[in-house]
């Protein structure tokens, strides 16, 4: 990598400009890639506008282009963000927009992603996060950070955090107090898995914010049994998730939370959620290796029936 680190975003919504923003403070070269024409104009036209968890706003100077541009400058590293949905689609791209050497870092929720691009780019050019980051596109080149949360990262499998992921904490740590590197992020993936799973669906079927669901012993009672099949999956698998209590997690990390989950975002415009990359990959890991998951096969259930009919008229504050 060069000393001034090339970073490309692909799928520069909330999150991936949120990330893009903060490469760019950190000094990077930072190119942004959508699909959204209307949201990259604005974002070169007048910058990103930024709104902290204070309430502070901020404009960050930043180039955008289409994600379908070509003849773009190549990336020492790719950050990955579209939609699950979208990395099929997307997977032969990577590889143009990857500087001889360059590496992918995938923050995407969900499981499926590592192995996708491991497949298509080859493992020794993957690596991987997680972040605790909520942040909402609230207009073309407008986003609101809503919860300044940890970044993870880390290799696939890794003994040990290597040279390039201490760079990359190197960097992101200069602008960011909440940058965690490990050694094999996998774990970690699951951990994240465990949160999504047991949070966004539940709001995005009940109307309720995250630090709500804890509140009433329906939906607590409902997250303790997602959370209880996945930890069970984990141990048929061999996973040896972070932390010892997870669903204790799952309620401290959502305590008093009142952001908008993406699923609840994605039902809202209309869009088909991330539903088959978190509680939908649960249902079918469990099949493949014989675990019982009713809880996460019925919510899954339920979601698609959002996507697929008119859904519910709710707003959440």
């Amino acid at each position: 990598m060069t000393d001034k680190i090339r970073v490309t975003v692909l799928g520069s919504g909330a999150m991936g400009s949120f990330y893009g923003a903060t490469f760019q403070d950190a000094g990077c070269d930072v190119l942004l890639l959508d699909i959204w024409k209307e949201h990259i104009n604005k974002l070169n036209d007048a910058g990103l506008e930024m709104t902290s968890p204070d309430g502070k706003t901020r404009i960050v100077s930043v180039s955008a282009t289409p994600v379908d541009k070509e003849g773009v400058r190549a990336a020492d590293l790719v950050i990955v963000f579209v939609d699950t949905n979208a990395l099929d689609d997307v997977l032969p791209r990577i590889e143009s927009l990857l500087a001889p050497g360059g590496v992918v870092l995938t923050l995407q929720n969900g499981v499926g992603n590592l192995e996708k691009l491991s497949d298509a780019l080859g493992r020794e050019r993957v690596i991987a996060g997680t972040s605790m980051n909520s942040c909402e596109l609230t207009a073309p080149g407008k986003i609101r950070h809503v919860i300044h949360g940890e970044t993870t990262i880390g290799e696939i499998g890794g003994e040990e955090i290597s040279e390039r992921i201490h760079k990359i904490g190197n960097i992101l740590s200069q602008v960011d107090d909440k940058i965690e590197l490990v050694a094999d992020i996998v774990p970690h993936v699951w951990s994240k898995l465990i949160i999504n799973c047991a949070i966004n669906p539940l709001c995005a079927l009940t109307g309720l914010l995250p630090g709500e669901l804890q509140e009433h012993a329906d939906t607590r009672k409902l997250q303790q049994d997602i959370v209880a099949e996945i930890v069970a999956l984990c141990d048929r698998k061999g996973i040896h998730l972070p932390e010892l209590d997870p669903i204790a997690e799952v309620w401290l990390k959502s305590r008093g939370s009142a952001n908008k989950p993406s699923m609840v975002q994605h039902l809202e415009r209309g869009r088909q959620t991330e539903i088959n990359a978190l509680n939908g990959a649960v249902v079918r890991m469990a099949l493949e290796v014989g675990v019982s998951v009713p809880a996460n096969a019925t919510v899954t259930s339920l979601i698609k029936g959002l996507e697929d009919g008119k859904g519910i008229d709710f707003q959440l504050n």
